[in-house]
C-alpha cells in the first residue's frame, strides 16, 4: 500500500475472524484510493487471477487458491463510514494494514461499532438502526453467522424480522441460496434449519415448506412433517459421521460418492437440501385413513414435482434440481425393502436399476428419514435392523451390482435390427432392458444367448397379443 501511497484496511469478517483465531478463505480490503491499481499489483505479486468486478466502483478481486481477496474503496468516504455500512457490529471492525503487516499485529483495532465486544458477549448485533432494512438479506445471514461462530441473535435482529421478514422476497434468489448453502457446510446444519423453522422469516422465504408445519401425521410419526423433517436432518448428520466404521470396505466408497460434485453442488449438500424437502409433498396428499393416522399417497412423485418448482425458483442449476427431484422420488424405496418379510439380491438389483447413480444417496437418507419416525406404530428395535439392510445394500452395489453394470452391453439395438430384422421402437427398447436385466443377473453370459433370449421373448410376445 505504501508504494502506491494510499491508505489500505483489512475489514469486516476478516478481522473477526483473526481476533477468533478461526480460518478463513476470503479477505476483504478496503483503500481510500487507487483500488485497481493496488489488485493489479497484488495478483502480479502472487501471479494470481484478477478480476474487476466493477469498475465504476472500484470493486477488484484476486483469486488466491480456495480463497478471493477483494479490494473495495470506502463506500462512505471514511474507513469509520465504510464500517457503518455494514451488517453487524462483529463484521464493522478494521486493522490498517500497515498496523498488520508483517508482523500480523491486532493491537489497533479500529471499532467504532463495539464489535470487540460483541465477540466478548458471543452476540450477532446489527450495526445502526435500519441495517436490516438496507438489505433484508441480512435478516437471512443473521442465521448463518449465528450458527457458524455459535453466536446468539440479538432480539434486536428479532424484532426487526417480525416487522421486515416479507421484504426478503425481493432479494435475489441467488445471494439466498449462497447463504442457506454455507449452513449445510456445517456438520450440524439441523440447528440452524430447526431455529430458522421457528421464525417468520421462514414462512416468507419458502411459501411451500410452510405447509409442512402443523401438517400432522401420526401412525408411525410423532412429530408433524416439519419436525420430523428436521429431526431427519439431523439424525442424517449424525450419521454421515458414521459412516466410516458402518460399511466396512465400502466406507472409502460412499465417502467418495458424498464428496463427488455431479452437477454444481457436492453431494452432501445436494442430500442435505433434499432431505429438508423430501416430505414436501405430505400436505398436498394427505388424507385421514382412520383416526389419528394419515395416508399421503403418491407423495414422493408430488414431492418431486413441487420441489422441482422450488429450486427453479431458487434459481438452482438445472442437473442439481434434477439430482434432488429423483433422490424425493424414490425417497420411499428403501422403506419399502425394508418392510418385506424377504428379500432377495434380485430386489436389490431391481432398487439401484430403478433409483440410477443417486441410489447411494438415497439409501443413506433413509436413514434419518425412518429414525425420524417414533410414532405408536414404530417398533424401537427397527433401527439396527434397517441399518443392517443399509450395510446389505451398499455391499451388493458395490460388490456385485456396480462391476456389472459397467459390464458391455451383450447387444445393442443395431445388433436386432441386423440379426432379428427389428425396426427401432417401445418393444424394442423393452426388449434390449429384458435382455440387460438378464446379463446383470446373471442369465445371459454371450452374445448367442442374448439372441436366444431375444427370439423366445419375441415370440412370447407374439402370442400374448
Amino acid at each position: 500500500m505504501q508504494n502506491l501511497g494510499v491508505d489500505g484496511y483489512l475489514c469486516g469478517g476478516t478481522v473477526r475472524d483473526l481476533l477468533l483465531n478461526r480460518p478463513f478463505r476470503d479477505v476483504d480490503v478496503v483503500l481510500n484510493d487507487r483500488v485497481l491499481e493496488a489488485a493489479d499489483l497484488f495478483h502480479k505479486k502472487l501471479n494470481a487471477p484478477f478480476f474487476v468486478l466493477d469498475k465504476e466502483r472500484q470493486v477488484a478481486r484476486v483469486v488466491c487458491g480456495d480463497g478471493n481477496w477483494d479490494f473495495t474503496g470506502f463506500r462512505n468516504h471514511t474507513i469509520e463510514g465504510d464500517l457503518k455500512k455494514r451488517d453487524f457490529t462483529i463484521n464493522a471492525m478494521a486493522v490498517s494494514w500497515e498496523d498488520f503487516y508483517p508482523a500480523r499485529s491486532l493491537d489497533r483495532v479500529i471499532d467504532p461499532f463495539r464489535g470487540l465486544s460483541g465477540l466478548q458477549n458471543r452476540l450477532v448485533i446489527p450495526v445502526a438502526e435500519g441495517s436490516m432494512a438496507q438489505d433484508p438479506l441480512r435478516m437471512l445471514r443473521a442465521f448463518r453467522i449465528s450458527a457458524e461462530l455459535g453466536f446468539v441473535i440479538d432480539p434486536l435482529v428479532n424484532r426487526d424480522i417480525e416487522r421486515l421478514h416479507t421484504e426478503i422476497a425481493g432479494v435475489a434468489a441467488e445471494r439466498i441460496v449462497e447463504e442457506l448453502d454455507r449452513t449445510f457446510l456445517l456438520p450440524d446444519s439441523a440447528k440452524t434449519w430447526r431455529i430458522l423453522g421457528e421464525s417468520v422469516l421462514f414462512d416468507s422465504l419458502f411459501p411451500e415448506l410452510k405447509l409442512m408445519k402443523h401438517c400432522e401425521q401420526g401412525g408411525y410419526h410423532h412429530l408433524d412433517v416439519w419436525q420430523h423433517t428436521v429431526l431427519a436432518l439431523e439424525n442424517f448428520e449424525r450419521f454421515l459421521t458414521e459412516i466410516p466404521g458402518l460399511f466396512d470396505e465400502q466406507s472409502e466408497a460412499v465417502q467418495q460418492y458424498l464428496k463427488a460434485i455431479p452437477g454444481s453442488l457436492d453431494r452432501t449438500r445436494l442430500l442435505k437440501w433434499a432431505t429438508i424437502v423430501h416430505d414436501i409433498g405430505k400436505p398436498q396428499t394427505r388424507e385421514l385413513k382412520e383416526p389419528g393416522r394419515w395416508r399421503f399417497h403418491g407423495h414422493d412423485q408430488v414431492g418431486a414435482d413441487l420441489a422441482q418448482h422450488l429450486f427453479n425458483r431458487l434459481k438452482f442449476a438445472r442437473k442439481d434440481t434434477q439430482l434432488i427431484s429423483v433422490i424425493i422420488q424414490h425417497h420411499l424405496r428403501p422403506l419399502n425393502l425394508f418392510n418385506l418379510e424377504q428379500r432377495s439380491d434380485d430386489d436389490f438389483r431391481k432398487f439401484f436399476r430403478a433409483v440410477g447413480p443417486e441410489a447411494i444417496g438415497v439409501l443413506l437418507i433413509s436413514y434419518g428419514d425412518l429414525t425420524a419416525a417414533r410414532g405408536a406404530l414404530a417398533d424401537p428395535q427397527r433401527e439396527p435392523l434397517f441399518v443392517q439392510l443399509l450395510q446389505q445394500m451398499i455391499a451388493y452395489y458395490y460388490k456385485e451390482y456396480y462391476p456389472v453394470m459397467n459390464m458391455p452391453e451383450l447387444v445393442k439395438g443395431r445388433d436386432l435390427m441386423v440379426v432379428l430384422q427389428m425396426k427401432p421402437g417401445p418393444l424394442m427398447g423393452e426388449l434390449l432392458r429384458e435382455i440387460r436385466e438378464a446379463q446383470m443377473g446373471g442369465v445371459l453370459h454371450d452374445r448367442d444367448e442374448a439372441f436366444d433370449f431375444a427370439r423366445n421373448w419375441l415370440k412370447a410376445a407374439a402370442e400374448r397379443k
